[in-house]
């Protein structure tokens, strides 16, 4: 508990009109536990985090401006890394984008590999946070469609990796008469023979998908400081301090408008990789097809052209006959 109010004590807080505590950054801790079975020699390891994350904002209502303002586009910026690794682990994509950022490369095993990991949402039941709250509980019900598959981290001795060794070579056994009982099915479909159901090979795949989005910052409601407290100024006139006020509010929703737009491309251009990738894939396919018929052109050709060679000896020996016929008529006559 020192070490986690260490941390705690390190992290960056300061005010903003939705939040007097408003953390500028996301806090992870982490534990490493080892144990070793001293008769067996076994070891046993395994990590625990505990990571709290700083909500994404909206520049409108918190009015961040200067260091604060950087550090709310770094905060949504790695937030929205988070909800494409959520999508990508939802839909089963080959390709998961864990390296976009810090906290998504330190989370990886916690999110998609050998972990059992439980999330926790605020919802704010204000209606002045009535998007921010869909938002989220949108984002927790996606996450929950993510399933893990946890075994123990176990260090094996010699005579368990043996057992092990034995294991996979009865799988490898069993997976190579099912390619034989595949190979045997596809060679009688490709001679036009009709497969019984009874007799076809059954081999069953299936995955689920759901879409992800990432959380919010659960706050107070803005706060009600005067206008010349906001600002900094004191001596301005009241039309000035209005049209700042209305010019400010503007640049903040552009700010929000933009926030937004880089959302929706950076799932476009993830969505976009996907179907290049799927794309190269169908062109390496249509390429090797390609060069399949090109072998098969070849051969047909070699075979013409040997038929040919034959045809014109089978030629050349008919007129050499039909000369001799003609030398035995003249002595005849």
């Amino acid at each position: 508990m020192d070490v986690i109010g260490e941390g705690k004590s390190n992290r960056a807080v300061s005010v903003t009109n939705m939040n007097e505590h408003s953390s500028r950054s996301h806090s992870v801790f982490q534990l490493s536990i080892s144990q070793v079975n001293m008769e067996s020699q076994q070891k046993l390891n395994g990590k625990l985090y505990l990571v709290d994350l700083a909500g994404s904002e909206k520049v409108s209502k918190t009015q961040a401006e200067g260091m604060t303002l950087d550090e709310a586009k770094n905060i949504n910026k790695s937030l929205s890394s988070l909800g494409n690794v959520i999508a990508a682990l939802s839909e089963g994509q080959s390709h998961i984008p864990y390296r976009d950022s810090k906290m998504t490369r330190v989370l990886q095993e916690s999110l998609g590999g050998n972990a059992r990991t439980t999330i926790v949402i605020c919802c704010s039941p204000s209606s002045y946070n009535e998007s921010e709250t869909k938002s989220t509980v949108l984002f927790g019900t996606r996450a929950k469609t993510i399933k893990n598959t946890v075994t123990v981290n176990v260090e094996l001795t010699a005579e368990e990796w043996r057992a092990r060794y034995e294991k996979e070579v009865e799988k490898n056994k069993r997976l190579k008469l099912l390619l034989a009982k595949c190979d045997t099915e596809l060679q009688k479909w490709r001679r036009g023979e009709a497969v019984s159901e009874e007799d076809q090979t059954r081999i069953r795949d299936s995955s689920e998908s759901a879409h992800s989005q990432p959380g919010f910052d659960l706050s107070p409601s803005p706060s009600t400081a005067s206008i010349s407290n906001l600002l900094g100024v004191t001596n301005a006139s009241e039309a000035e301090r209005i049209a700042f006020v209305k010019e400010r509010d503007s640049l903040y929703k552009a700010l929000d408008d933009k926030d937004d737009e880089i959302n929706k491309q950076s799932q476009t251009v993830e969505r976009l990789k996907n179907e290049l990738e799927d794309e190269k894939q169908a062109a390496a396919l249509v390429a090797q097809q390609n060069e399949q018929l090109g072998s098969e052109v070849l051969n047909v050709d070699l075979e013409r052209e040997k038929l040919q060679e034959e045809i014109k000896q089978v030629m050349a020996a008919l007129e050499q006959v039909a000369a001799n016929l003609d030398e035995k008529t003249e002595e005849v006559e």
